[in-house]
C-alpha cells in the first residue's frame, strides 16, 4: 500500500492582540532607551515562561537580563553624550507600552512582577521633565532614573535570578498549586487617575491638559 502525502500551505494562526498606550517623548536620548524597554515588555508578555503560572525558564531569564542590560547601556550612552546641539527642526517621538489592564492579565507570577517593575521605571522616564527636551536629560532626572534602574535590578534578581539553573528566583507555590483564578484576586484592570496640577504636562493623549482645562 502506498501512502500519499498531500502538501498544503501552512495555516497562520494570528497571535493575540496586546493593548498598548502611546506615550509622547520628545527626548531623543530617552526614546532610544525606551524603545529597547518596549521590546523587553513585549518579550516578557510573549516568552515561554508565560505558559506556566510560576516558572521562569533560565533561557527566558537570560534574555530578559541581556535586553535589560542593553536598555541601561543605551541610557548611559545618552547621558555620556548629553546636551549635544539640536537642529532647528525638532522631532517628536512616541513609544508604545502595554496598558495597565494588559499587565494585570499576565498569568505568570514572576513575569507579572518583572513587567510591573519595568513599567514603573518606564513611567518615570516618560513623565520626567526632561522628556520634553530634545536631547538633554537633567542631572536630577538622570539620578531618579538610575534609582529606578537599581530597584528593577533588585526585582529581577529576586524574582527570576541570574539565568542559571541554580538561581531562578522566588518559588511561588500559591500560584503553582492554585493555578489560574477567574476573576484574579488582583483584579483585571488598572485605573489611571487624573494627574496632579503640579505636573508640567500629562503625557497621555486621552487626558486633558490641566493647564488648559483650568482656564
Amino acid at each position: 500500500m502506498i501512502t500519499n502525502l498531500k502538501e498544503v500551505d501552512p495555516t497562520i494562526v494570528p497571535g493575540r492582540e496586546v493593548e498598548v498606550v502611546r506615550y509622547r517623548v520628545r527626548n531623543y536620548r530617552l526614546h532610544n532607551a525606551l524603545e529597547q524597554g518596549a521590546r523587553l515588555l513585549l518579550f516578557a508578555l510573549e516568552c515561554d515562561s508565560n505558559n506556566t503560572s510560576s516558572k521562569s525558564l533560565p533561557s527566558d531569564s537570560r534574555d530578559i537580563l541581556d535586553q535589560w542590560a542593553v536598555l541601561k547601556d543605551e541610557f548611559e550612552f545618552g547621558v555620556a553624550n548629553n546636551d549635544l546641539p539640536t537642529p532647528s527642526h525638532e522631532y517628536a517621538y512616541s513609544i508604545y507600552l502595554p496598558t495597565g489592564q494588559e499587565i494585570q492579565r499576565i498569568r505568570n507570577a514572576k513575569m507579572k512582577r518583572v513587567v510591573t517593575e519595568l513599567f514603573n521605571t518606564f513611567r518615570v522616564m516618560v513623565s520626567c521633565d526632561s522628556a520634553n527636551a530634545q536631547a538633554y536629560v537633567d542631572a536630577r532626572d538622570v539620578e531618579a532614573i538610575r534609582r529606578m534602574f537599581k530597584v528593577t535590578d533588585d526585582t529581577l534578581a529576586r524574582w527570576i535570578g541570574d539565568g542559571t539553573l541554580d538561581a531562578t528566583g522566588f518559588s511561588v507555590p500559591a500560584f503553582e498549586r492554585v493555578g489560574e483564578v477567574r476573576p484574579d484576586v488582583d483584579g483585571d484592570y488598572a485605573t489611571i487617575l487624573e494627574p496632579s496640577s503640579s505636573m508640567p504636562k500629562p503625557k497621555l493623549d486621552d487626558v486633558a491638559d490641566v493647564s488648559v482645562a483650568s482656564k
